[in-house]
């Protein structure tokens, strides 16, 4: 693996160490390159760490603000694309907190789409 391909790049390559059946990869990148990376996996309490939370527990939390967040995902067994967007529930929110300012992922459409995020800043 090379971290000095391009974000999409790396995410693409990143799928492969995921071991469920949609693998998901993220990577955090800013003016300086690509500084942290992740995929999805089984914690060992059984439950599932997200790519984009294994990318934030890899990352200089100095770079965090400002940066932007590259998101790929792909059925294991076809290879098919799957809409990569970081899920509502736990990912946007903490990338917010962080100041993540832009996410690309791919699109419902199997397109990479980027899409600047407004985020809170927490005391």
């Amino acid at each position: 693996m090379n971290a000095k391909r391009s974000p999409r790049l790396l995410a693409l390559e990143l799928l492969e160490r995921s071991s469920y059946g949609v693998q998901m990869a993220a990577v955090l990148s800013d003016n300086h390159g690509n500084f942290a990376w992740g995929w999805n996996y089984p914690s060992a309490d059984g439950m599932t760490v997200h790519a984009e939370q294994h990318a934030v527990s890899r990352a200089n939390p100095k770079r965090l603000a400002g940066a932007r967040m590259t998101v790929a995902g792909r059925r294991r067994k076809s290879s098919n694309w799957v809409y990569s967007r970081p899920c509502e529930q736990k990912c946007l929110p903490l990338l917010r907190t962080l100041g993540i300012a832009e996410i690309d992922f791919i699109n419902k459409e199997g397109d990479w789409e980027l899409q600047r995020l407004d985020w809170v800043r927490v005391r």
